[in-house]
């Protein structure tokens, strides 16, 4: 998209995908003013429609529409015009698929604030995998589940949740952050609780709570991956160090001590 920016005779047909499991495609043709971009999420893509994608989104890229003919195989497509475009539009295209699952939560927010009641939500974002949304009288609660089909995954994932959990309980810095509670289900599937108060769901910071929590899934499995590396790392040079030790140790005489070894 930048490059179309600055060179409007620049044509591209993309296809790629994300590791939240989102796909994109994206055309442009040479002589073209705009561009089409698909995006498929990895599920719930009716649910949100529901809450207005189409009007939120114009409130923050004046230059996107949602098209009413959804090319085949993606959840939603749009046209974006360059006319008038800046290079910070084309940041906020790249975090269309945030944009695009924000409603559901701007919806619970704004209800919980005005004190009006609500249906629980849920939201399909893989498979075996949901968000759902609910509200007491004084907070919002988001479940989030996470299947694990590795069970090294699951043993490294209950560890670092539960810093999550102690974290809160005992640092007095992180006293204001939302509640958080985990528990263990069956077919190694791990369900996430938080606990948003009114200092979550207030204008100034809303972006910022749901960004945090539609990322948490990600943000998860990115420190898992990190943490196998980190093992892996300390485990090759383990054996590295004893493979010195062992060479030192070899015996290199010849002759008749050689003999009396063999």
């Amino acid at each position: 998209l930048l490059k179309k920016l600055q060179d409007p005779k620049t044509s591209f047909d993309e296809k790629c995908g994300d590791f939240d499991k989102s796909a994109w495609h994206l055309q442009c043709q040479e002589d073209s003013s705009s561009c089409k971009i698909s995006l498929k999420l990895g599920g719930g893509a009716e649910c949100l429609k529901q809450f207005g994608v189409a009007e939120h989104l114009k409130q923050i890229l004046s230059n996107l529409t949602l098209l009413s003919k959804t090319e085949e195989g993606y959840d939603f497509t749009f046209e974006f015009v360059f006319d008038g475009a800046m290079p910070e539009i084309c940041n906020k295209v790249a975090s269309l698929r945030k944009h695009v699952m924000s409603p559901p939560f701007i919806h619970a927010f704004t209800q919980f604030e005005e004190g009006t009641k609500f249906n629980p939500i849920t939201l399909l974002v893989r498979e075996e995998e949901s968000i759902e949304i609910s509200a007491t009288k004084d907070n919002v609660i988001v479940q989030y589940s996470m299947h694990f089909a590795n069970s090294d995954d699951l043993m490294n994932a209950k560890i670092l949740l539960q810093e999550f959990v102690d974290v809160k309980r005992h640092e007095k810095s992180v006293s204001a952050a939302p509640g958080f509670t985990w528990k263990l289900e069956e077919n190694k599937t791990v369900v996430c609780e938080f606990v948003i108060f009114k200092t979550h769901t207030n204008q100034k910071v809303r972006e910022r709570t749901i960004d945090n929590l539609l990322t948490f899934r990600t943000y998860v499995h990115y420190h898992l991956m990190c943490s196998k590396s980190y093992i892996h790392t300390r485990m090759r040079t383990r054996v590295e160090d004893s493979l010195k030790v062992l060479n030192r140790a070899k015996t290199h005489s010849t002759g008749q001590a050689a003999e009396l070894i063999k």
